[in-house]
């Protein structure tokens, strides 16, 4: 996984468009994958999946053809750490536990600003900063992009956020900002949506073990409730 995540940066642009350290990179995906907890569901396993469905949804529908090399980072570096450091339960659990997370986000998508948080402080690092070669106004457009569609990953938001991009739908345009950001937010919002849609992109030994981890996943989830 972490090798095809790699070749994904070389083969979209990424690596030559933010002269990106080929060194830095595998260092970065690598403390990616660290940064996972081993759970049923949100796992490195599960970020690998979510990147691979951008990466998809990219090629087939043209969007390199449509976006700026920096959305296209923006896009699959949002996938890419979109739920790093999950503790393995929800928004939901969290606000109702008071946990460390909810406090210090006062009940505002704790997970999704903690995934972020976690992101940035990976990037923080210069051994694992892949953008350490582009000026600071390229990266504050960056880092607000990845918090932007991180945070639109909190499912409280989704409906909010499918309802705006079908607003849009007939009159879509390209070369709208506001657009741009609304088809943003949908599609790495949207891979929240069913974990099971996604199953049907990979191959059966994969799918297989992310089926059943999700199983035990919301078996989990269902008992706390029930308590």
């Amino acid at each position: 996984m972490l090798s095809l995540l790699e070749h994904m940066y070389h083969e979209l642009g990424l690596v030559k468009e933010f002269n990106m350290n080929k060194v830095t990179l595998k260092r970065w995906l690598l403390c990616v994958q660290e940064n996972y907890r081993n759970n049923p569901f949100h796992n490195f396993r599960h970020c690998f999946c979510v990147t691979q469905m951008m990466y998809g949804v990219i090629h087939k529908s043209g969007l390199l053809d449509r976006l700026s090399r920096e959305d296209i980072a923006i896009l699959i570096t949002s996938c890419v750490c979109h739920d790093l450091d999950h503790p393995g339960y929800n928004n939901t659990y969290q606000i109702n536990a008071k946990t460390e997370l909810a406090i210090r986000y006062n009940d505002i998508s704790p997970l999704e600003n903690h995934h972020c948080a976690v992101a940035f402080q990976i990037l923080s690092n210069p051994e694992t900063n892949i953008f350490s070669n582009v000026d600071q106004v390229t990266f504050k457009r960056i880092r607000s992009g990845m918090i932007t569609l991180i945070l639109a990953t909190d499912m409280a938001r989704h409906g909010e956020i499918l309802a705006n991009f079908k607003d849009k739908i007939d009159t879509f345009d390209f070369t709208k900002d506001e657009h741009l950001t609304s088809v943003s937010d949908e599609i790495p919002s949207c891979r929240a949506s069913t974990g099971s849609d996604l199953l049907q992109y990979k191959n059966n030994e994969m799918s297989n073990v992310t089926a059943s981890s999700q199983v035990r996943y919301v078996y989990d989830m269902n008992t706390l409730i029930m308590r």
